[in-house]
């Protein structure tokens, strides 16, 4: 009987065991990267403004984000991003609470240029 007492007992510090390590793993943060105009990077290395949450690139590892960063900053030598830790939500998503600039999208101003340049006489 006392077997079974002591297999009890390894049995139920085991699950406590498991439930802690499980509890760890779940975060309440995560990391995303912040360039100079306040924009956030997503999973496909472009930059939005941040209202959207579910594209953004986010890790629970700060090491993880500090060499993302790296990479961008190789690549690009004129960016200065930062690694901001923000909340999650209940659905694991970042809790943005200060929006970049928006992009604007590229405009073909071409056919303003010609017009411009005829009826300025060039």
């Amino acid at each position: 009987m006392s077997s079974t007492n002591a297999s009890d007992t390894t049995f139920s510090s085991a699950t406590i065991s498991n439930t802690s390590i499980s509890n760890t793993m779940m975060t309440s943060t995560v990391f995303v990267i912040r360039n100079q105009l306040g924009q956030y990077l997503t999973r496909g290395n472009e930059w939005v403004d941040g209202y959207d949450a579910a594209p953004l690139y986010k890790t629970p590892f700060r090491d993880v984000a500090l060499n993302s960063l790296s990479e961008l900053n190789a690549k690009d030598i004129e960016l200065r991003g930062e690694i901001i830790e923000v909340d999650v939500n209940e659905r694991g998503l970042p809790v943005i609470t200060s929006y970049g600039v928006a992009l604007e999208p590229d405009v073909d101003t071409s056919a303003e240029n010609t017009e411009t340049a005829v009826n300025n006489g060039y």
